[in-house]
C-alpha cells in the first residue's frame, strides 16, 4: 500500500512540475502515456496466447470502462506472467497503450512472445 501510494504522489508531483493533469509510464511501453485524470480503459488486446491460457490471464485484466492505472496493468502482466511460469510458458511480453484524447480513454495492447 505504501508502494501505490508513493507511485501516485510521483505521478502527481511529475504532473504538477510538467503542466500535466496526470500521466501514467512502464518501462516496457513503446513511449511515455499522458492521460488526463480519469481516463477510462477503452479495451485490452491480448496476442500470442492459445486460447486456454488466454481465458486464464484475461479473468483479471482491467476492464472496459475502468479508470486506467499503469501500476494497475504492470500489475497484472506481473501476475499473468507468473500463471503462465507455472503452466511452462516462459514468454515475454511486450506492452504499448495509446491515449485517445477526445473520449478520455487508453487502449493496451498487450503481445506475448517466446
Amino acid at each position: 500500500m505504501q508502494m501505490a501510494a508513493a507511485y501516485m504522489l510521483g505521478l502527481s508531483y511529475n504532473a504538477r512540475l510538467h503542466g500535466r493533469t496526470s500521466s501514467g509510464y512502464s518501462a516496457g511501453w513503446k513511449g511515455c502515456v499522458h492521460s488526463q485524470a480519469g481516463a477510462a480503459v477503452k479495451s485490452v488486446n491480448v496476442t500470442g496466447l492459445p486460447e486456454t491460457a488466454m481465458t486464464e490471464v484475461m479473468q483479471d485484466a482491467p476492464k472496459t470502462g475502468d479508470v486506467y492505472s499503469a501500476a494497475r496493468v504492470n500489475d497484472w502482466l506481473i501476475d499473468a506472467k507468473k500463471r503462465l511460469q507455472v503452466r511452462g510458458q516462459n514468454l515475454k511480453v511486450r506492452q504499448e497503450g495509446h491515449l485517445d484524447q477526445r473520449s478520455a480513454s487508453v487502449t493496451v495492447m498487450i503481445a506475448f512472445q517466446e
